[in-house]
C-alpha cells in the first residue's frame, strides 16, 4: 500500500452554497482536479483466484490544518468525486464501503488504486488518518493498513508557506502564529506516528506541509 506517483483526475462535481449538505453534491463541472491516489498492490501466493468484492475505508480523524499568520477564506468550496469522500468538518470516526469487483489470478500480483478525501475542498486544507480494509467472500473483512493523506498534488513547501501567509492577515501576535504552526507540526507528526496495520502509507506532501509550519513556527 503505497501513494502513486501519478496523479488521478478526480472530477468537481461542482459549486456548494454555505450550509448546503454535501450529501447532494450540484450539477458537475467540466474541470478536473489532480489529487494522488492510494494504489493497494494484492499478492496472491496460493493456487486459488483471490477475489475482492469491496473496500472498506474507515477515517479516524480530520485535522483542519489553520493558515495561522492569515484569515482562511472563502464559504464556498467545490465537492470533488472521490471513490471515498468523508464528510468534513469531521463529526466523529467516519466509514464507508464500497463495492469493488477485483479477482487476482493464483500465484500472481495486480494492483488498484482509490482515491479519498473531504466532500469540500479547496477553501481549507485538510490532513486525515485512515484505515483501509479488504472485504472479501462473506463480508470478511481483512485490514490492509492504514495512513495519513492530505489534499492535492505535488503541493510544495512553497505553496503551503503561501497558504499561511496569503489572504487577510489573522491579527495574531507573532508568538501566537509560531504556537498556531507549531500544534500543525505536533498534529501531523502525531498522525504519522500511529501506524495502523501492516502497512502504512504517508501521502508525500505532508512532508512539505511540515517543512512549511516548521518554518513559520520558527520565526
Amino acid at each position: 500500500m503505497e501513494y502513486g506517483q501519478e496523479a488521478a483526475e478526480v472530477a468537481v462535481t461542482g459549486m456548494l452554497e454555505p450550509g448546503a449538505p454535501t450529501t447532494e453534491p450540484p450539477a458537475p463541472d467540466t474541470t478536473p482536479a489532480r489529487v494522488r491516489p492510494l494504489v493497494l498492490t494484492l499478492r496472491n501466493t496460493g493456487d486459488n483466484p483471490l477475489v475482492l468484492t469491496g473496500l472498506k475505508v474507515v477515517v479516524h480523524e480530520v485535522f483542519t490544518v489553520p493558515s495561522c499568520a492569515s484569515v482562511a477564506g472563502g464559504e464556498v468550496a467545490p465537492t470533488l468525486n472521490y471513490d471515498f469522500r468523508f464528510p468534513v468538518p469531521s463529526t466523529g470516526e467516519w466509514s464507508a464501503t464500497g463495492p469493488q469487483n477485483f479477482a487476482v489470478e493464483p500465484r500472481s500480483v495486480d494492483a488498484l488504486s482509490v482515491t479519498i478525501g473531504p466532500a469540500a475542498s479547496g477553501a481549507a486544507v485538510y490532513a486525515w488518518r485512515y484505515s483501509v480494509y479488504a472485504v472479501v467472500k462473506d463480508g470478511q473483512e481483512i485490514l490492509w493498513g492504514g495512513g495519513v493523506g492530505t489534499d492535492g498534488f505535488e503541493v510544495s513547501a512553497s505553496d503551503y508557506e503561501a497558504y499561511t501567509r496569503y489572504g487577510v492577515p489573522s491579527g495574531s501576535s507573532p508568538a501566537e502564529i509560531r504556537a498556531c504552526a507549531d500544534n500543525v507540526v505536533k498534529t501531523v507528526r502525531g498522525y504519522i506516528d500511529q501506524p495502523t496495520g501492516p502497512a502504512h502509507a504517508v501521502q508525500p506532501e505532508l512532508d512539505n506541509m511540515i517543512e512549511a509550519y516548521e518554518g513559520l513556527a520558527a520565526t
